[in-house]
């Protein structure tokens, strides 16, 4: 006979694998065909298993673990509005569910129809919902944040237009927040108290507030995650794209933000009051501030611990006073590997003001800003609060003559590793864009716009038109010839296969092309900082700009370091030989296994790594 242990043992395996059988069940929404007296298992119409019409009433079916999917369409009125995965269970419980659209956000439309007298937005979450809930693909309009319980607030404020998050950290996923409001805070999303959303994929254009935050505000707590989305004409008071509070340890990442507006921080408004904010490989471009504002791409305040804000473009943004940014009140901060051009303030600080704040700024372009005082760099401090701006392995426009200091403010100039030449950036031309900031290189420099380069024809495709012009150019040479795509002044083999590589419906989003000329900002950073993530031939020496120990580096004539060092340890070993295995046969780019640089990892890669085996650098 089983002993009570042995027994105890078969009910629990019992009992999980009877979870494990349980599938889970998918619910579908319809808002022009479905029904609600019907049971929503089917996307078909029809009595009784047709879908939905609301989309709660699909919801309030769910278990942990369900599907909601909803067609295309406007979904609007009561049911549509105002969700709540945790609607009819009490006690503290809530569902675990995904809800998503069935085709993308582009036509599956949540239509909030909030105003200030009849407030309504998209969904809350305040029942300690975790990862596991999930909003994918659904596009939320219109909202009006209705008035909540914040904290250290005398009343109840409208917050959080579309998305409010209380103690929950939910997954939202490739959604569209366009036209949402509030009138306190947080236009599209607000959270608080913990909550520390996954917030990725996503697009706000639009968002309002006459408080702080017309994207997102986040506050005691909090710590969101939010990455690779795009801020565009989202206003608000303090943070026109996003404002992050004290007490928060938020991470931005791969971030764009452009053409927001505040009056201070147009684009990004950080508290760093006893947080640790990461923000890093993001874009400020054409953020500006209103009412002789200040903080034109980010405004930066408070002790930050342990802050990080790195691998950043700031450039062409507007403001009184910091165009590209602001740091106050600030005396534990640096910034590293920013690209800091093309701004302007109409007062001090064209690029950078430094004002009562102790700041470094290391492995950093700044260049081409304008201003009153200061066109590049200004330090202002009062007897109180002296100002100390460190400059370190930096190429700065004008060198020291482009720095403006009060009569408290002070320049530490480390003149080792500073430079003052032209840094060379990818494109000459008046137009800013992200892609205008990479570093010229005769070697290699990553162009994430070469696809639309082969489409000559601008049609959205590569395709036999497209060909054809290039076959006009064939052989070709001399400057500026559309199809001379690798830019080495020839239309040739080379060419031929960069355009193949973007043949048909399956374009690659970027490739390396040669230019004339080598940026000296190559491999001109603090020799103590690790390459990280640049590729190889990266010359052992980090770059500085916003690329620089990112993949996205441009490559140096160096030939120090070798290729099939994948995590740059200076030995190719087994650790290499794994790394190499997690792509094998992958279509990838920018990826260090695609050692040919073809934009395939496949038995040529393979044969690099078998030719470098053991590799070990040496000084000699």
């Amino acid at each position: 006979m089983l002993s009570r242990i042995g027994l105890l043992c078969v009910m629990g395996a019992l009992a999980a694998l009877s979870r494990l059988s349980v599938q889970a069940s998918t619910f579908y929404v319809d808002p022009v065909f479905g029904n609600d007296a019907w049971n929503g298992t089917s996307s078909v119409p029809g009595d009784p298993n047709g879908p939905k019409r609301t989309i709660q009433n699909a919801v309030n079916l769910c278990v942990d673990g369900d599907k909601v999917i909803l067609a295309d369409g406007v979904y609007q009125g009561p049911g549509n509005v105002d969700l709540d995965f945790a609607d009819g269970l009490g006690g503290g419980q809530t569902r675990h569910i995904h809800l998503q659209s069935d085709k993308g956000p582009e036509n599956c439309i949540i239509n909030c129809q909030g105003t200030l007298n009849n407030p309504h937005r998209g969904i809350s979450f305040a029942h300690n919902e975790t990862s596991e809930a999930v909003v994918e693909g659904i596009t939320f309009i219109d909202g009006y944040g209705p008035e909540e319980v914040i904290p250290l607030a005398t009343s109840k404020p409208s917050v959080g237009g579309a998305v409010f998050c209380d103690g929950a950290s939910p997954t939202m996923r490739n959604c569209m927040f366009q036209e949402n409001r509030s009138y306190a805070a947080g236009g599209a999303v607000y959270g608080q108290n913990q909550a520390s959303p996954v917030i990725e994929n996503c697009r706000f254009e639009g968002n309002y507030t006459l408080g702080n935050g017309g994207g997102f505000y986040f506050t005691v707590d909090s710590n969101p995650v939010i990455r690779d989305c795009v801020f565009q004409n989202n206003n608000g008071t303090f943070g026109g794209g996003g404002y992050l509070c004290g007490d928060c340890n938020p991470i931005v990442n791969r971030c764009i933000f452009q053409d927001n507006n505040g009056s201070f921080g147009g684009g990004l408004y950080l508290d760093m009051n006893g947080n640790s904010p990461e923000i890093s490989e993001c874009v400020f471009i054409g953020c500006y501030t209103v009412s002789y504002g200040s903080g034109g791409g980010i405004q930066a305040t408070g002790e930050g611990q342990s802050a990080i804000l790195r691998n950043i473009i700031i450039a062409g943004n507007e403001a009184s006073d910091g165009a590209g940014v602001w740091v106050v009140d600030s005396h534990n901060l640096t910034l590293e590997n920013f690209t800091i051009a093309d701004n302007s303030a109409g007062h001090d600080g064209g690029g950078l003001l430094c004002t009562n704040s102790v700041l470094y700024l290391k492995n950093s372009i700044v260049w081409g800003n304008q201003a009153d005082k200061g066109g590049q760099l200004a330090i202002e401090g009062d007897f109180q609060h002296p100002a100390v701006l460190t400059v370190a392995y930096c190429c700065v426009s004008g060198g020291e003559t482009g720095v403006f200091t009060n009569s408290y403010g002070v320049l530490n100039w480390l003149g080792l590793g500073n430079i003052t030449q032209n840094p060379q950036f990818a494109l000459q031309e008046p137009s800013v864009t992200a892609s205008n900031y990479h570093l010229r290189s005769t070697i290699g420099r990553w162009d994430p716009d070469f696809y639309r380069s082969c489409d000559f024809n601008d049609d959205g495709k590569v395709t036999l038109g497209d060909f054809i012009c290039f076959s006009g150019d064939w052989m070709q040479t001399g400057p500026d010839i559309a199809s001379d795509l690798d830019r080495n002044n020839i239309v040739d083999v080379v060419d031929l296969a960069l355009l193949m590589q973007n043949w048909l419906n399956s374009p690659q989003t970027g490739a390396w092309v040669l230019d004339d000329v080598d940026s000296p900002a190559i491999d001109a950073g603090d020799p103590n900082e690790h390459i990280v993530r640049e590729l190889w031939p990266h010359g052992r020496l980090v770059n500085i700009g916003a690329y620089g120990g990112t993949s996205q580096a441009s490559q140096s004539t160096s030939l120090a370091g070798n290729v099939a060092d994948l995590n740059n340890d200076d030995q190719v070993d087994i650790t290499d030989f794994v790394q190499f295995t997690q792509n094998w046969l992958s279509k990838t780019l920018l990826a260090p296994q695609d050692m040919d640089r073809n934009g395939w990892v496949d038995i040529l890669d393979l044969a690099f790594l078998a030719e470098n085996w053991l590799w070990t650098y040496s000084m000699n």
